[in-house]
C-alpha cells in the first residue's frame, strides 16, 4: 500500500496494491483492492471497492460496493454515493453525483445527477448551491486523535464494536460481528426499551439518535442509519434524521431502515426489506 498522511484506518480493514492520498477515512471492515483512493475520502463500514479510481472529496456510505475484476471503475470528485449501494464494473460516476441508498448502478452517470433504485430508476438533474467542497478534516483530526488516546472504538469478545452512547441499556440480547455507533455529545445514540435483542451483523449508525422500544428484535445484517447529508449544497452537510422503532416490533434480517424513519407499535417487518417511509399499523 502506497499512501500519504492523515490516514485512519479502522481495525478489520483489508488494503490490498492500492494507493492512498491524504485525510482518509476508512471504516471497520472494509476491502480496498487494486485501487486508488483520493483526498478528503470518506468510505463507510464493510464497503468493498475493486480496481477503481476515487476522485477527491467523495463519501462512500456502508456497505457499498464498487468495482470487480476486470474493468476499471471510476468515481469522481465531489460525489455521495449512499449505503448499501452496488455500483457495477467499468461505470463511470461523474462529478459531484448523488447515488442514492441500496442502489444498483451499470450505466454510466452524467455529472451533477441524482439517481437510484435498482431495475427501475428515477434519475434528475442535481440543483445545488455552490458553498465548499465537501471534506471533514477537522473531524478526522479529532478522530485520529481519540485512537492515539486508545479511546477509539474497540471490538469486545463477542467481535462487536461498540462505542454508542446509551439511554438505558436494556439490550436482553446481542449476537456477534455487530457495530453499534453515536455519541450523545453530538445529540446521538440509542435510547432503549427493556427487553430489547439484536442478532448477528448487524450496524446501528445512530449519530442521529435511534430508539428502539420495549419487547423489540432485530434478527441478523440489519442496517440501521440515522443521518444522511444536504444535497442542495456542494458540501453535503451532515443532517440529523432520529430513526424511532415502536414497542413489540419485529424487523426481518437483511434489512435496511433509513433516517427519518417511524416504526409503529407491534409492526412486523419481513426480511430483506427497504424502509424509507414510515410503517404504521
Amino acid at each position: 500500500m502506497e499512501h500519504s498522511t492523515d490516514l485512519l484506518i479502522d481495525d478489520d480493514v483489508k488494503i490490498v496494491g492500492s494507493t492512498l492520498r491524504s485525510r482518509i477515512w476508512i471504516r471497520i471492515g472494509s476491502l480496498i483492492c487494486k485501487s486508488i483512493i483520493g483526498n478528503d475520502v470518506f468510505i463507510g463500514f464493510r464497503c468493498a471497492i475493486k480496481n477503481s479510481s476515487i476522485g477527491n472529496n467523495v463519501q462512500i456510505a456502508s456497505k457499498t460496493i464498487i468495482g470487480g475484476d476486470n474493468k476499471t471503475t471510476t468515481i469522481e470528485n465531489f460525489v455521495w454515493i449512499g449505503a448499501d449501494t452496488i455500483i457495477n464494473e467499468g461505470v463511470t460516476i461523474g462529478e459531484g453525483s448523488i447515488i442514492g441508498a441500496n442502489s444498483i448502478i451499470n450505466q454510466d452517470v452524467e455529472p451533477y445527477t441524482i439517481i437510484f433504485g435498482q431495475k427501475k430508476k428515477t434519475i434528475k438533474k442535481r440543483s445545488y448551491t455552490k458553498d465548499r467542497v465537501p471534506e471533514f478534516s477537522k473531524f478526522l483530526k479529532t478522530m485520529i486523535e481519540k485512537k492515539e488516546q486508545k479511546k477509539y472504538i474497540q471490538k469486545n469478545k463477542r467481535n462487536n464494536y461498540i462505542s454508542a452512547s446509551f439511554v438505558n441499556n436494556y439490550f436482553s440480547s446481542i449476537g456477534e460481528n455487530n457495530i453499534f455507533i453515536g455519541s450523545k455529545l453530538a445529540k446521538g445514540g440509542l435510547v432503549l426499551g427493556r427487553n430489547i435483542t439484536v442478532g448477528n451483523n448487524t450496524i446501528l449508525e445512530a449519530a442521529g439518535k435511534i430508539y428502539i422500544d420495549e419487547n423489540s428484535t432485530l434478527e441478523n445484517n440489519i442496517h440501521i442509519l440515522s443521518t444522511s447529508h444536504d444535497y442542495k449544497k456542494l458540501s453535503l452537510p451532515t443532517t440529523m434524521q432520529p430513526v424511532k422503532i415502536g414497542r413489540n416490533v419485529i424487523i426481518g434480517s437483511n434489512t435496511i431502515i433509513l433516517g427519518g424513519v417511524n416504526i409503529s407499535d407491534n409492526s412486523i417487518i419481513p426480511s430483506n426489506s427497504f424502509i424509507l417511509k414510515n410503517i404504521s399499523r
